[in-house]
């Protein structure tokens, strides 16, 4: 078992392992956790070689280029941002390339990396899902495909942990060649006690027979408002929608407090691992578009050779790469309440106000003080 505090549950070290005795867990807290059968390790230490927390080739986002992006009104309404992942995407299917990205498995409702190679497939990997995906059966599925099929090609999406340590991976395994990196400016996970506790809150809700009853969920729904976050469920023959600030597991995740520990001190809050990084372009530049608009940094010369690519699909402007400011550019703090946070998400007798009441005082004065920060750095 992995008890490394600033372990983020990547896969790199379950995917690389020759004697595959390492497995991906939910630990008692929540998160996916490599487990090391310890009869069967052989003691190599590729394991630890590929750590992304130990070991990164990732570069500083001040020497990236950054631009502002959307693709066209179909894939903004679509997207959670400016639709230039989703651009990116069919570009790669239509050249042959295989994709791999995080989608949410309905038959569980848990989030899986999933590789698909045709158009109508790209669907299920579109939006944000604000869950801590399984990318270890999709990654080790590449890896065979790269070795068996030297002319296959992949673009990856993932969170900027799990890009450094797939990185790591295909540099030992010498196949980075033929994988394009994409990673995202990344809010952190929360434990899947949250969204367990959600589920059968929803069921309550929408008065579900099951989880089996929920066709769709959108986690961001931006029909009312890009810059406001609305949770959309479908299921039963009906429908439910909330902001934010009055659906439980939106508030909490927005909150940032029942994040795994690695979040909050992310070693790629300002470097990256990836070609390219995606996000929203918040700020006051694009303060009254509600349509979205994508962040794009490029930080390698194979990602802007892709991205000149698909130029003539998207309306881009080249920005001032410090204009990136104010999109995670600093460590959250350690919550206050942390751990009783996560006990009492997973205990049935706890309520989600229960949890939001321990920080709800503290976490206002933190809104109120980030904004002020931010104004200042944009100088509004």
């Amino acid at each position: 078992m992995n008890t490394k505090a600033n372990c983020s549950g990547c896969s790199a070290c379950a995917s690389v392992c020759p004697k595959e005795c390492i497995k991906i867990e939910y630990n008692e807290d929540g998160f996916l956790r490599p487990f090391t059968d310890e009869k069967s390790c052989i003691h190599c230490d590729l394991c630890e070689k590929v750590c992304p927390m130990e070991r990164t080739n990732a570069v500083s986002l001040d020497d990236g280029v950054l631009y502002a992006a959307w693709g066209d009104v179909v894939d903004q309404k679509k997207s959670s941002s400016g639709g230039v992942a989703a651009k990116l995407a069919c570009y790669a299917v239509s050249r042959g390339y295989e994709v791999c990205g995080a989608a949410l498995d309905y038959n569980t409702l848990r989030v899986n990396h999933r590789v698909v190679s045709r158009m109508d497939e790209l669907e299920a990997l579109r939006g944000s899902k604000y869950l801590q995906s399984n990318v270890l059966n999709a990654f080790c599925d590449m890896f065979k495909t790269l070795k068996k099929s030297p002319e296959k090609k992949f673009f990856v999406f993932g969170t900027p942990c799990q890009i450094a340590g797939l990185r790591n991976v295909l540099e030992q395994k010498h196949l980075l060649d033929r994988v394009l990196l994409i990673d995202i400016f990344c809010h952190g996970v929360p434990t899947n006690h949250l969204w367990e506790k959600y589920k059968n809150w929803i069921v309550r809700k929408m008065k579900l027979t099951s989880i089996g009853d929920i066709k769709n969920i959108t986690f961001r729904d931006k029909a009312y408002s890009w810059h406001e976050y609305y949770m959309h469920i479908i299921g039963g023959g009906t429908a439910y929608v909330e902001h934010k600030e009055r659906d439980p597991f939106l508030k909490l995740f927005s909150m940032g407090v029942v994040n795994q520990e690695s979040c909050f001190t992310c070693p790629f809050r300002n470097k990256s691992s990836a070609d390219i990084r995606l996000g929203d372009y918040w700020g006051n530049r694009f303060k009254d578009n509600e349509e979205g608009v994508s962040m794009v940094i490029v930080n390698s010369s194979r990602g802007q050779e892709i991205l000149d690519a698909i130029r003539d699909e998207i309306t881009i402007t080249k920005q001032d790469i410090k204009d990136r400011f104010g999109q995670q550019h600093t460590d959250y703090e350690y919550p206050k309440y942390y751990k009783r946070s996560l006990e009492m998400l997973n205990d049935s007798q706890f309520l989600f106000k229960d949890v939001v009441n321990l920080y709800e005082i503290d976490y206002d004065r933190f809104k109120r003080t980030i904004k002020n920060i931010i104004k200042k750095m944009l100088h509004i």
